[in-house]
């Protein structure tokens, strides 16, 4: 059931995680992995991309993004920390597909330490956003049937800054020992 690739793959995670904890000091680290949604409307501004005289819109960005990150909390109230944000799935662009992927590195604020489970986090810093442009095309063959092909063809990147705030919640981590098949293995 539980591969020793994956066994090996857990326990090197406890390991980091117990390593980060005891390098720490005391002070506060996390990583985190995370699914949600990024929005932004069209301009609704038509391109030629293909410069035959057909113009595409551009479309409003939507869909599911996964962000990974680690924050370090250097004093109670004041940390720093990055993220790294991608969208799962490629989407239409002007005739073309794209993917966007953001990144930043932030100043983390926590205001206040009333509660030790859920607290108010203020971040601020600058980043980047990485748009990748691939084409779509098919070849078709009387001997070998149709082939479709995914083109890579630039990226564009743009300098932002970044501001947000949220309810960070922690939680208890719980292990777990278990024997399989395949040997010992450790769950968080």
């Amino acid at each position: 059931m539980f591969s020793s690739k994956m066994c090996r793959v857990a326990l090197s995670l406890v390991i980091l995680t117990f390593v980060a904890v005891i390098s720490t000091h005391a002070q506060d680290a996390d990583v985190f992995f995370g699914v949600g949604t990024a929005r932004a409307s069209s301009t609704n501004q038509q391109v030629d991309t293909f410069g035959n005289g057909t113009l595409y819109p551009t479309p409003e960005m939507k869909g599911t993004f996964g962000t990974f990150g680690a924050n370090y909390m250097v004093r109670p109230h004041l940390g720093m920390g990055a993220e790294y944000s991608l969208k799962f799935t490629q989407s239409p662009y002007a005739g073309l597909k794209y993917r966007p992927y953001f990144y930043d590195f932030n100043a983390v604020y926590i205001p206040t330490r009333k509660s030790n489970r859920i607290v108010p986090e203020l971040q601020a810093g600058l980043g980047g956003a990485k748009l990748n442009f691939y084409y779509n095309s098919q070849f078709c063959s009387v001997f070998a049937g149709c082939k479709t092909s995914n083109t890579f063809l630039e990226s564009s990147n743009h300098f932002q800054l970044h501001m947000g705030g949220g309810i960070r919640q922690d939680l208890e981590v719980v292990s777990v020992v278990r024997n399989t098949r395949m040997g010992w293995c450790i769950f968080l």
